[in-house]
């Protein structure tokens, strides 16, 4: 237990004394289009983005959206502009998207979903993101924490628990940045972790799973998405539900709220 409770005190001592300047340059990254072709994406240089999840009944949805990801963001960025850290499933193979991102200096980190001494990069990104505080960086690169399947987190030390939810807390205030997926079998369990995602895209759910994983008892369910040529996810958008594909979007943006 004295083990255990100073490792929370050294987590603890990484709570941020002040906020930095949010004086950042927008960074668009691309999630997918919607039907009309209009882009949906986030902006990696807003220190308000909060952490984004997915949802989904079938993995392979989830598999295929974090492949997106990181694609768009080796094609969007080059070295110095942005960096990943990818934690994927150990079945996942991303390996012309890895091999890309680290000819073009943007893959600070590589782990798989076993074994477990991989994931203790997430303690080094929480050393990294409170020296943030202390000594800005200028210009300050975002860091995209991107996580194929969340639920690693339920068997992960407990010095790695608390520096992933310091990420997922103040993160996004230095900019570094937290997407993942999880299978909704797996997300009735991690009510936990769940609450720190206030942003939540919908892959294929049943109505049922909606009205469990919505944000607010009064959102409806997603009518059912037409399936385009392409997978389908949806976000609740202020009033409404927003469908878009996993696809290379056109210029114009239509743009998810932090």
């Amino acid at each position: 237990m004295q083990v255990i409770t100073k490792l929370k005190q050294t987590i603890d001592n990484l709570l941020p004394a002040q906020t930095p300047p949010d004086t950042h340059p927008s960074l668009p990254l691309d999630l997918g289009t919607c039907s009309d072709g209009l882009p949906v994406r986030v902006d990696l240089g807003d220190n308000n983005l909060r952490p984004l999840l997915v949802l989904s009944s079938q993995p392979n949805e989830l598999k295929e959206f974090t492949g997106h990801i990181l694609h768009n963001l080796v094609t969007a960025y080059a070295e110095g502009q942005a960096e990943v850290a990818l934690l994927k499933r150990r079945s996942s193979n991303f390996a012309p998207l890895i091999q890309a991102a680290q000819e073009k200096g943007l893959l600070v980190n590589l782990a798989e979903s076993s074994p477990r001494l991989d994931w203790e990069f997430l303690i080094e990104l929480a050393r990294r993101a409170e020296a943030r505080y202390q000594q800005p960086e200028d210009p300050m690169s975002p860091i995209l924490v991107l996580i194929e399947d969340l639920s690693f987190i339920r068997h992960a030390a407990h010095d790695i628990q608390w520096s992933f939810e310091w990420l997922l807390q103040y993160g996004a205030q230095v900019l570094v940045h937290v997407i993942t997926a999880v299978n909704c079998e797996d997300g009735l369990q991690m009510a936990r972790w769940l609450r720190f995602f206030t942003t939540r895209l919908f892959g294929t759910l049943t109505t049922e799973q909606q009205h469990h994983f919505n944000l607010h008892t009064d959102i409806p369910a997603a009518p059912p998405a037409i399936r385009y040529n392409g997978t389908t996810f949806a976000v609740w958008n202020h009033n409404h539900w927003l469908f878009f594909l996993l696809k290379n979007p056109p210029t114009t943006i239509q743009e998810i709220d932090p």
